[in-house]
């Protein structure tokens, strides 16, 4: 088996590992996590990175890659000579600033930027374990952008429980929430949630936010200020850093089917970034159904009635149990968005491809210069397939036939 060691990069000229020197002494350590961090990405990509010597052999840059590279050696494996830049300075004074310089970190990595480059090149959030960004709190980062659903004790208080003590439970968990924020997007069931629970809240420490993702219908924002107005609640209306068409027009790429990564950026995280601003006692009240399916972005699984995401943001979903039957009678007393009476299927970006057949047909006649700018789409951008996926092949099919 062949153990050499890829270099993957060039240099003005080319040194043996062993004539190679140490100049910054005792300057940095690196911890054993951080070893193992780069032996691994060592041994993935190779040798990605000259090294940057003084004095033809006296390393400024690189001192770590040639330790781990030392360890490697004793475990069977080989290198070439190595790629060297040499660096001018005239004396060792000077020298010793270039090095200070070379470790000096000018600029910041930001959440919103590290989420968005990973959005940008298909990285998962397991992939950034693997690196050491020192501007990034990695737990603090997974809170913010990712919400993955922890295993809690909250789930099993709900599990044989009846109604009524369903309910007081509900209700214990608002009056303890020291900020209530009705993640609202104008649909039937969140309209329905903020309805049935809003009598139980403190309209002091209440409000309903909405979210502008630069690609709802016309009419919605006018829908959500009219009902919130009606109701008595506040509305806070959010916008994402960059909207729908500025990540995904781009690109010219749909969102992904199984992951829903459009979920994340332009929704979790404001709403998420915004609730920071309050502490962390803040109760996130939603719609989501127990029928409901969730992206794997999300949480694995389905929702629940309460939920701890990554360990900082609570999500009640009242609407959890409540009788499918007796949902849909008593929606039809609320004053819903008038796209639902005129065959639109969801208050979902009009962009969006994981859609049914009625809900185009309805934006065709409706709205059709979105429906023409909707085709101009299906016919340029990108549609991630997996395999057994049944969105692209009604999506394939509807537009298909309408090209």
């Amino acid at each position: 088996m062949n153990k050499e060691i890829p270099i993957r990069c060039k240099g003005n000229r080319y040194l043996k590992y062993s004539e190679l020197k140490a100049f910054q002494g005792n300057l940095k350590k690196m911890s054993k996590e951080n070893y193992q961090k780069l032996k691994a990405s060592i041994l993935k990509h190779g040798l990605i990175a000259p090294i940057f010597v003084w004095n033809q052999k006296e390393i400024l840059d690189g001192h770590g890659r040639l330790l781990v590279l030392k360890e490697l050696f004793k475990e069977g494996y080989s290198i070439k000579d190595i790629p060297i830049v040499d660096i001018d300075a005239k004396t060792r004074k000077e020298a010793a600033e270039i090095l200070l310089s070379i470790n000096s970190h000018f600029q910041t990595i930001k959440g919103e930027g590290l989420y968005e480059f990973m959005h940008n090149f298909e990285l998962d959030f397991d992939t950034m374990k693997d690196y050491t960004l020192p501007d990034i709190d990695l737990s603090h980062f997974e809170a913010s952008f990712f919400e993955k659903k922890e295993e809690i004790e909250y789930q099993s208080e709900f599990k044989n429980l009846s109604p009524f003590e369903v309910e007081e439970k509900i209700k214990q968990e608002i009056d303890i929430a020291e900020k209530i924020i009705f993640q609202f997007s104008g649909g039937k069931d969140r309209s329905y949630a903020m309805i049935k629970m809003l009598p139980y809240c403190d309209l002091r420490k209440t409000e309903a936010v909405y979210i502008d993702t630069g690609a709802e219908f016309p009419d919605l924002i006018v829908h959500v200020m009219k009902f919130c107005k009606t109701i008595g609640i506040n509305l806070t209306i959010l916008k994402s850093p960059k909207n729908w068409h500025e990540i995904y027009g781009t690109k010219k790429k749909f969102p992904d089917v199984i992951f829903r990564d459009c979920i994340d950026l332009l929704i979790n995280h404001p709403i998420n970034k915004y609730g920071d601003t309050f502490g962390k006692n803040v109760l996130y009240i939603r719609g989501g159904m127990k029928s409901q399916k969730i992206s794997r972005s999300a949480r694995k699984g389905k929702s629940d009635i309460l939920q701890m995401i990554a360990g900082r943001y609570k999500i009640l979903n009242p609407i959890y149990y409540i009788d499918q039957e007796k949902m849909k009678e008593e929606i039809k007393k609320i004053p819903l968005w008038p796209g639902y009476a005129k065959g639109f299927q969801r208050t979902c970006c009009w962009t969006c491809p994981f859609q049914k057949i009625e809900h185009w047909e309805a934006m065709k006649k409706y709205y059709p210069m979105l429906w023409e700018k909707m085709r101009e789409m299906a016919l340029t951008y990108e549609f991630k397939y997996y395999k057994g996926d049944g969105f692209i092949l009604r999506f394939k099919k509807y537009w298909g036939e309408t090209l």
